[in-house]
């Protein structure tokens, strides 16, 4: 399909995290690839096009890469109308350079609820298939689901669901079907929570807890997918440590032995608790794993207590998520739909 066009139920769903996946997917495939945005000036809809410009991906984006803006949506559908001739002929003009397009289409604040006619007019106008996102609890209302998306029957490509708890995958599948939907049997996927994809980097951890940089302030954008404490250990080191990767160990400063048993293993960052700085046998060792070093002057039990946030402090705009992302919707969504919507 050459044109693919995204909406979801409401903010926060995941739009952004399956067009860089989508982009990636076709550019492995060869294709070139566009992105636009149709949304509301401002706020956090121009980082979403700065993050895909900047993903690395080859990407043609509009000419000053805030998409097209949404003032508002008339009653009478006159900007709706102009909407789709905008895009129409941003569709037209990348399609000539014999590109593939995504389209993330979000209305203006308070105006969730015609996402959905928004979508499939601007859909008809240019031809394109529709992929609509919900949450998991759109699922527990499943005739409320099925008027919503009544707009883009003919247009929808496919519905998947995303960030479900783990636990409620098969739930989730089981509530999604024909007669429910009312004859919108297309389920693409069910997407679970993933914790790359909740995961902060080194720089918003540092940040959050208020530490000191000692070493690898270079490595701000690595993600930190776990947080594990340095207590005292029965358990050899490395067995201990070296059970997960891209995880931050908080250790006590001024207990050297448990630092050095963690850089024994595979870490992203470690932190250094109560204000104390590190021996110069933990900053060489360190320094040699390329290890990042933090020092926060609160003590262990309040950083802990303080990286319980951790999945709050995560966000969309980092460049693996992206291939992360398109992996799990090879794992998880329907082959034959998803090959349809790459064809």
């Amino acid at each position: 399909m050459d044109v693919i066009l995204l909406a979801s139920n409401r903010r926060g769903v995941g739009k952004t995290a399956l067009a860089a996946a989508l982009l990636s997917l076709w550019s492995e495939k060869g294709h070139s690839t566009a992105y636009l945005r149709v949304g509301p000036e401002g706020g956090s809809q121009d980082f979403d096009s700065e993050y895909l410009i900047g993903t690395g991906l080859p990407i043609q984006s509009s000419g000053d890469g805030r998409g097209l803006t949404i003032p508002r949506i008339n009653p009478d559908g006159e900007s709706i109308g102009e909407l789709s001739a905008a895009l129409a002929q941003f569709a037209t003009k990348v399609s000539d350079l014999g590109y593939r397009l995504v389209v993330e289409v979000s209305p203006p604040q308070g105006e969730d609820a015609r996402t959905w006619t928004l979508c499939g007019a601007l859909a008809e106008a240019v031809g394109g298939a529709v992929v609509a996102m919900v949450d998991y609890a759109a699922t527990t209302e499943t005739d409320r689901l099925s008027a919503e998306l009544r707009p883009l029957r003919q247009r929808l490509c496919g519905l998947l669901v995303n960030a479900v708890p783990p636990y409620r995958v098969r739930e989730g599948i089981s509530r999604i079907h024909t007669d429910a939907l009312d004859g919108l049997d297309r389920l693409l996927g069910v997407v679970p929570e993933d914790r790359v994809m909740l995961s902060p980097t080194v720089g918003q951890l540092a940040s959050n807890l208020d530490a000191q940089w000692v070493l690898g302030k270079d490595k701000t954008d690595d993600l930190v997918c776990r947080v594990l404490i340095g207590g005292n250990l029965m358990d050899p080191g490395v067995t201990y440590f070296g059970r997960f990767r891209d995880q931050a160990v908080v250790v006590r400063g001024d207990r050297p032995d448990i630092q050095l048993a963690a850089l024994g293993s595979e870490m992203t960052c470690l932190v250094l608790t109560g204000g104390h700085q590190p021996i110069p046998y933990v900053f060489h060792e360190a320094q040699e794993q390329e290890v990042p070093l933090l020092v926060v002057e609160a003590d262990t039990h309040a950083t802990a207590k303080a990286a319980g946030g951790l999945i709050s402090w995560g966000t969309v705009y980092h460049r693996r998520k992206a291939k992360h992302y398109a992996q799990l919707l090879e794992q998880h969504c329907d082959p034959g739909l998803l090959q349809e919507l790459l064809a």
